[in-house]
C-alpha cells in the first residue's frame, strides 16, 4: 500500500489542515495517508496550544492513517531545519510514494524553480538576507525581497511557499511525486482559531515563567542552538528588569533579529537543545503516536518504528537512546506544565497505547 506524506503541527487543526488533506489523498490516489507531526513544541517557539495527542487524535479521526512524532530537536528550530528533519522522516518510510504540502501561491513549478535557484545562490544573496534582517524583516520577507532584487520576478513568496522551498531543497532524490495544494484563504488560520480557543484549557509560552527567568540568570541559555552572544547578553540584562515573558522578549527584541527566534532560544534552552551538524543528523527511529486500522499494515515495513516504548528502547543504540531522551524530556516539561496548571496528569510516555481511530 502506498501513503501520501505531510508535515505539519496542526496547531490546532483546523478545516484549512482537513483541506490539504483530502486533496492530497485525492491527488496523490494514494491509499492512505501518514503525518510527521511535531509533538509538545512548536516551531514558532512555543507550547504546542494542545498536546500532541490531542492533537494526533483530532488528525486520526479526520482521516490519517499514521502519525510519528517528528524528533523535537527539529521542531523548535529554524525553517531550513524544521524542513530539513520533515523531508527526512517522510523519505525514511518506503511506503510515502509522494509528498503534499500547502502553498499560498498554489504554483509547485514556481516553487521548485527557487529551490533549484536557492542552491546556488552565492554569499552576496545571504548577506543581503542578513542586512534586511537587521533592518526589523521578518525571514519570509527578507528572501522574497532578496530573490527580487536578484531575478526580478515580481513573485512574492508567502510564509507557507518559504517552507515550500525548503521542502523542495531537502526533496531532490525523492523518487516520488510531490503536490503543492493551494491554500483555501476561506478557513480560519491556527492563529485565528487559537485565539478563539483561548478560554480552553492549553498552554502558552508565560505559563513558563519561572523556568525561563531562572534558567537565564543560572546561565543555561548559553548553550542553546540558535543563542548569540548578543542574544544572550540582552537576554541576561532584561531578565532582571522584566517581570513576564511577554515583556521580556518585547525588550531583547531588535530590528536584527526575529520574535520567532527569541521564543525558541527560550524554549531550546527549557528542553537542552544545543547546536547540531545538519549535515550530520538523521532519522533513525520513529515515534509512533496514533495509527488506523490501515496504518497498522505499514509498521512491520520499518525496524526502528517505536510503539511500545518500554519494550522497542531495546531496539536503540546508546546516541540514539540518548536522542531519545531528549524526545522524552520534551514531552515530560510540557506534561509537568500541564499537570500543575490543571491537576491532570497525562499517561507516562512509556507505557501509553497508541492512539487509534475513534
Amino acid at each position: 500500500m502506498s501513503a501520501v506524506g505531510i508535515l505539519c503541527e496542526y496547531n490546532p487543526f483546523h478545516r484549512g489542515h482537513q483541506y490539504v488533506m483530502d486533496q492530497a489523498r485525492k491527488k496523490s490516489g494514494a491509499d492512505g495517508i501518514v503525518l510527521v507531526m511535531s509533538g509538545d513544541w512548536v516551531q514558532r517557539g512555543e507550547p504546542a496550544f494542545f498536546s500532541k495527542y490531542e492533537r494526533a487524535q483530532t488528525a486520526l479521526d479526520q482521516g490519517a492513517d499514521l502519525i510519528v512524532e517528528l524528533p523535537a530537536r527539529f521542531c523548535v528550530s529554524s525553517a531550513k531545519d524544521y524542513a530539513y528533519g520533515g523531508m527526512l522522516a517522510l523519505q525514511s518510510m518506503p511506503f510515502v510514494t509522494s509528498i503534499a504540502f500547502g502553498l499560498e501561491c498554489g504554483d509547485l513549478s514556481k516553487i521548485q524553480e527557487i529551490a533549484a535557484k536557492k542552491e546556488r545562490l552565492d554569499l552576496e544573496f545571504d548577506s543581503t538576507i542578513q542586512h534586511l534582517l537587521k533592518q526589523g524583516m521578518t525571514y519570509p520577507k527578507a528572501f522574497a525581497t532578496a530573490y527580487e532584487k536578484r531575478y526580478a520576478t515580481g513573485f512574492v513568496p508567502g510564509s507557507n511557499d518559504i517552507l515550500g522551498i525548503e521542502y523542495c531543497c531537502n526533496l531532490k532524490d525523492f523518487p516520488g511525486e510531490i503536490f503543492g495544494i493551494p491554500r483555501n484563504n476561506e478557513f480560519l488560520s491556527a492563529s485565528e482559531l487559537r485565539q478563539k480557543r483561548r478560554g480552553e484549557p492549553h498552554l502558552e509560552l508565560e505559563d513558563f515563567r519561572d523556568e525561563i527567568f531562572w534558567g537565564i540568570l543560572r546561565g543555561d541559555l548559553a548553550g542553546a542552538k540558535d543563542v548569540t552572544a548578543e542574544i544572550l547578553r540582552r537576554f541576561q540584562f532584561f531578565a532582571r528588569k522584566e517581570t513576564t515573558v511577554t515583556g521580556l522578549l518585547t525588550q531583547v527584541k531588535h530590528k536584527g533579529v526575529s520574535m520567532a527566534r527569541l521564543k525558541r532560544c527560550l524554549v531550546q534552552m527549557l528542553l537542552g537543545i544545543q547546536d547540531f551538524d545538519l549535515e550530520k543528523e538523521g532519522i533513525s527511529y520513529l515515534r509512533v503516536l496514533g495509527v488506523s486500522d490501515r496504518g497498522k499494515e505499514w509498521l512491520g515495513t520499518k525496524e526502528l518504528f517505536l510503539t511500545r516504548i518500554a519494550r522497542d528502547l531495546e531496539k536503540l543504540s546508546p546516541e540514539e537512546r540518548k536522542l531519545w531522551e531528549q524526545d522524552l524530556s520534551a514531552t515530560n516539561v510540557y506534561q509537568t506544565k500541564w499537570r500543575l496548571k490543571y491537576g491532570e496528569t497525562m499517561p507516562d510516555e512509556f507505557v501509553r497505547p497508541l492512539l487509534t481511530r475513534e
